[in-house]
């Protein structure tokens, strides 16, 4: 099989620890770690004033690793000055920024990476974590015990335990907005939170897309989940409202698991409940009832089932609001891979694309096939061909990527298969010479050897001279035999029958091993004989016949020959394709095969019977 990939460029993740690579325009730093309002000084990294009320303090502009610390990057205690921590950088260590009992704080715009503890709050209050990058930690942003906090716009990834996490009981009104969760192990946990709210996130690619357990009057509306291993799960009596939620493609089923009664799941009619990709049901009708019809509004006219006691009573038709702040997005590394050729088709298989709940398939640039899975049968292909082939990302608002992983492939299957093309040159006068051009292809992964070719019928028999010609996979080789048309022969279609002889090259035991004979038959036109036209002067050009395309509409004859390698077979039987066509006339660019007359010694085209200059007879041999 030659087949090939095409990767998006690779961006290497971080190492774990001080040996990874700092960011530009940031500076070593020790940790640092603040247990009042008065350290906020130099000592203390505060870079400058002015972050909220009355002049507050501004960090800003550090990096901190396991050279300089091994617990916390940045540790603020019992503070409640305005500040805010900006542009900094911590990774490798155990904790990368840790507040407890810090009022007033706000943490934007970093990143923290590599480390046990992404970004914690613990039993504090009017805090904000917003715009930070938190990737392959083991835990992500946890809220913990705290009031009045908003997490936004945070971009949550590679998280090996759970992503944003709120808990602890007297968590009460925090908002997670915005954020964009993808690769973790479990993107969302929410525990024992009252009067908060879950929206506008995306949910992409994780095992788990909310855990919820035990919570009072949480909203949870304008997310969206995407290939998630499971959407939601519920426990102990949640009191939830569940609306307005796009819920895409899905790993496991079910998609929702609630293990006590109590939640909505809806905002009654007309605002409706949300869009569920596998909701099957029909809009026909209206109301709040769904039975003034035909008159369509976007709702489903039957409620999508949940489980035995939930239901969204109003399903949206089409997914919520506008278009995703974060577009499906194709993972450092990702490819585009052939498999399982064969004669006629090719299997592509990708790397799934974060958020994406459908990919189109390209024949490049022609686009084929939407599918909802990460591989694709391509069929109706041809032996021998090349083609090219690209795929994109989707979301559930039919907007695609346009950097998606491509890949370009021939079609040369297992086995041995060996595809032959004859056709000639030349006018076909009576005791005339007429030039076989024979064409072989091995189209199969093993090594063949072409050991004879033989024409026979009523002009007579002719064979290939310089046999045995061999083949690598892929190879294309091309020998030419000249037959003499008998001066006798009658005008017409006269018969001929070519016979070609050839072995494959086990890829097992190296031994040469005979194929069936590829057999055709078919006619040449001979013409009676006439003086040839003019010649246009001597040819100074090729000193090998040219060669056009071979339009079907030319092929006299086709036959194919198949026997297919069974799969895992201990002796290996044989797999080929014998392709043979034997075309009609081809006249273009005859001039670049010459020869000369014997008597005057004029250069002559090899489709003149006769020399121009002195009349003589030409023989096949050209003299």
């Amino acid at each position: 099989m030659l087949s090939g990939t095409a990767s998006l460029q690779y961006a290497p993740s971080q190492a774990h620890g001080s040996s990874e690579t700092s960011m530009a325009g940031l500076t070593i730093h020790p940790e640092i770690y603040i247990v009042n309002d008065q350290q906020f000084d130099l000592a203390h990294g505060v870079t400058g004033g002015s972050g909220t009320e009355l002049d507050p303090y501004v960090i800003q502009g550090w990096e901190m690793d396991a050279s300089t610390t091994s617990t916390a990057g940045i540790d603020i205690r019992y503070t409640s000055v305005y500040f805010v921590i900006r542009d900094v950088y911590v990774h490798g260590v155990t904790d990368g920024i840790d507040f407890l009992y810090v009022v007033h704080g706000t943490i934007e715009n970093t990143t923290t990476a590599n480390n046990f503890n992404g970004i914690t709050l613990s039993s504090s209050v009017a805090d904000v974590i917003a715009n930070n990058t938190v990737s392959s930690n083991k835990e992500g942003i946890t809220i913990d015990n705290s009031q009045y906090v908003d997490c936004y716009n945070n971009t949550v990834v590679g998280t090996s335990s759970q992503g944003i996490t709120l808990g602890g009981y007297s968590t009460s009104h925090v908002n997670v907005t915005g954020n964009q969760l993808r690769g973790n192990s479990w993107a969302l946990v929410v525990t024992g939170v009252k009067n908060s709210t879950v929206s506008g996130n995306q949910i992409f690619s994780n095992t788990l897309g909310m855990d919820l357990e035990a919570n009072n009057n949480v909203s949870v509306f304008e997310n969206s989940f995407a290939a998630d291993g499971q959407w939601i799960a519920s426990h102990f009596t949640d009191i939830l409202h569940v609306y307005h939620n796009n819920f895409f493609s899905l790993t496991n089923n079910p998609g929702i698991y609630i293990d006590a009664s109590g939640s909505s799941w809806d905002l009654g009619y007309p605002d409706g409940g949300n869009y569920w990709f596998n909701y099957y049901g029909v809009d026909n009708c209206s109301g709040p009832g769904q039975n003034v019809c035909p008159q369509p509004d976007g709702i489903g006219d039957t409620p999508y089932q949940i489980d035995l006691l939930d239901q969204d009573n109003y399903p949206l038709m089409k997914p919520f609001g506008a278009q995703p702040r974060f577009a499906p997005m194709w993972p450092a590394g990702s490819e585009l891979t052939a498999s399982n050729i064969t004669p006629t088709t090719v299997t592509l298989n990708w790397t799934p694309a974060i958020g994406a709940i459908k990919y189109r398939v390209y024949e490049y640039p022609v686009p084929i096939t939407d599918v909802s899975s990460t591989s694709f049968t391509m069929t109706g292909l041809r032996i021998g061909a090349t083609y090219s082939f690209k795929v994109e990302a989707g979301d559930g608002w039919s907007n695609f990527t346009t950097n998606g992983p491509g890949l370009t492939v021939r079609i040369i299957p297992p086995g041995a298969y060996l595809g032959y093309v004859a056709f000639y040159f030349g006018s076909n006068y009576q005791g005339g010479s007429t030039l076989i051009v024979n064409n072989f292809t091995d189209l199969g992964q093993n090594a063949v050897r072409v050991t004879s070719v033989t024409m026979t019928g009523e002009l007579g028999s002719f064979s290939l001279g310089g046999l045995p010609l061999y083949l690598n996979s892929g190879e294309t080789r091309t020998a030419n035999m000249t037959i003499q048309i008998p001066i006798q022969a009658k005008p017409g279609n006269r018969t001929v029958a070519i016979a070609v002889t050839w072995q494959y090259r086990s890829l097992t035991n190296s031994t040469w091993t005979d194929a069936p004979t590829i057999s055709i038959a078919g006619y040449l036109p001979v013409q009676a004989s006439q003086p040839p036209p003019q010649s246009q002067g001597p040819n100074t050009g090729k000193t090998s016949p040219g060669f056009v395309y071979l339009d079907p509409s030319d092929w006299l004859i086709s036959m194919i020959n198949q026997y297919l390698l069974p799969a895992g077979a201990t002796l290996w039987m044989l797999s080929f394709l014998g392709l043979a066509l034997v075309l009609r006339k081809k006249t273009a660019t005859i001039s670049g095969f010459l020869r000369f007359c014997s008597r005057c010694g004029t250069e002559v085209e090899f489709a003149n019977r006769f020399c121009p200059k002195c009349g003589t007879l030409l023989s096949s041999a050209g003299g």
